[in-house]
């Protein structure tokens, strides 16, 4: 289920089987001669387009193209029943697809609208986060099409932006998106990412060496790179500028050099919500991270939060469902998995902020990213933010009355169920 079954080059359409990886049809993309929508792909492209779908997974781009539902003419799919339906953008069956994790069939086919082959030019900025929000919207004045690393306890973010090529711009046909790089040649630290994981005390003077370390090696990463040397501005084939994939040797995966894996949740708002979001976040950080002054030694560990920009969606369970100018809003720490009975170092600092952001914001979490825990607070109702959740409910009676495709998370949401501590928990 992961061919490219035709191309079509007179509508410029490619007819693809779902289960193929962005990173798998970029490269198909490129040898065809066609080019995937600017902003669609998730930044990592190792996921699959069904899975991508089913979850509300996106790129960026503000109220403009930013997804994978904007670049599909239809769906093939098979229900509970064993028929076979084709829907379009249009159809109620096609709008519960997206971010309905698939409980009413399964898709088979995607026909995609591509473009003539094209070019994109990277632009990226470190900002100070004194400023952010107008940053953010000055920022936004370039190009929608924007991803925004932030680490609140350094006070800066970094911004990598993606906009049609100007015409006469130098193209650099060898560039590659690089945003997630291979761990390979990072044996040395490992040891002190597990130190650090683990039995360093909090006030030991190695963080002073090894906290200016990690906070800025989490803003270093290039987007992109041409002949392996990192590029902060850039313009290349759109197809190799939009994602980047790390295979078994990314962070999280690597089992013989950095041992890590990360921590992720992600959570859709509105824009009009952002600005209060980072002022508190800020808040969360300065009160309790740092004490108000008290251990300004402290840093959180390798990673930072993402922020993406989409456009509303005329469905029902999608993240982005009746939203006027959704955001994204990412938390993605690594912790070593050498040292798995210890808590990820200042986890309270991340709990904060998805307890913050789920209730304060009512922000919806992702179906692909988030814990149980998320979907099964019972004083924040993840169902109680979808005001078209009957819908899906109804699509599910009508094509799979068995509830044979039904995950137990999406059960639990729908019957409103709180989440049970294990044994021994408290």
């Amino acid at each position: 289920m992961n061919k490219v079954l035709a191309k079509d080059y007179k509508r410029w359409t490619m007819r693809v089987q779902p289960g193929i990886r962005y990173t798998e049809l970029l490269k198909e993309a490129q040898t065809a001669g066609m080019s995937i929508q600017v902003g669609t792909p998730t930044a990592y492209a190792g996921l699959t387009l069904a899975g991508i779908l089913a979850t509300t997974s996106h790129g960026s781009g503000d109220r403009t193209t930013s997804a994978i539902w904007d670049t599909l003419i239809e769906i093939t799919w098979v229900d509970g029943t064993g028929k076979v339906h084709v829907s379009k953008p249009q159809d109620p069956e096609f709008k519960g697809m997206v971010g309905g994790i698939g409980v009413y069939g399964i898709m088979t086919e995607f026909l995609m609208q591509m473009t003539p082959p094209s070019y994109t030019t990277l632009i990226t900025v470190r900002k100070s986060d004194k400023n952010m929000m107008q940053e953010i919207n000055s920022l936004l004045q370039i190009t929608p099409h924007i991803l925004i690393f932030w680490r609140p306890d350094i006070s800066s973010f970094k911004a990598y932006m993606l906009k049609p090529a100007d015409k006469g711009a130098k193209i650099e046909m060898n560039a590659t998106a690089t945003l997630l790089p291979s761990i390979a040649g990072r044996e040395k630290g490992a040891k002190a990412f597990a130190l650090m994981s683990s039995t360093l005390q909090d006030d030991s003077d190695a963080l002073n060496f090894l906290c200016p370390l990690q906070t800025e090696a989490s803003l270093s990463s290039s987007w992109a790179s041409v002949n392996g040397e990192g590029k902060w501005n850039v313009t290349g084939p759109t197809n190799n500028m939009q994602a980047s994939e790390c295979d078994d040797h990314c962070n999280w995966n690597d089992n013989e050099v950095f041992y890590g894996t990360a921590q992720d949740v992600e959570f859709t708002a509105e824009f009009d919500q952002l600005e209060s979001w980072i002022n508190d976040v800020k808040k969360v950080f300065k009160e309790d991270l740092f004490e108000n002054g008290k251990t300004k030694y402290r840093c959180m560990g390798p990673g930072y939060l993402w922020i993406r920009f989409g456009a509303g969606y005329d469905g029902y369970t999608a993240t982005n469902a009746g939203m006027k100018r959704p955001v994204f809003l990412q938390s993605t720490w690594l912790r070593s998995r050498a040292v798995p009975t210890y808590p990820m170092r200042y986890q309270f600092v991340v709990d904060l902020l998805e307890q913050l952001t789920l209730c304060k914001y009512k922000a919806r979490p992702h179906w692909g990213k988030n814990h149980e825990r998320t979907f099964t607070y019972p004083k924040c109702s993840v169902r109680a933010m979808y005001p078209k959740f009957n819908e899906l409910l109804k699509l599910q009676s009508a094509h799979d009355p068995a509830k044979m495709f039904e995950p137990r998370l999406f059960k639990k949401v729908a019957n409103n169920e709180s989440f049970v501590l294990s044994p021994r928990c408290t």
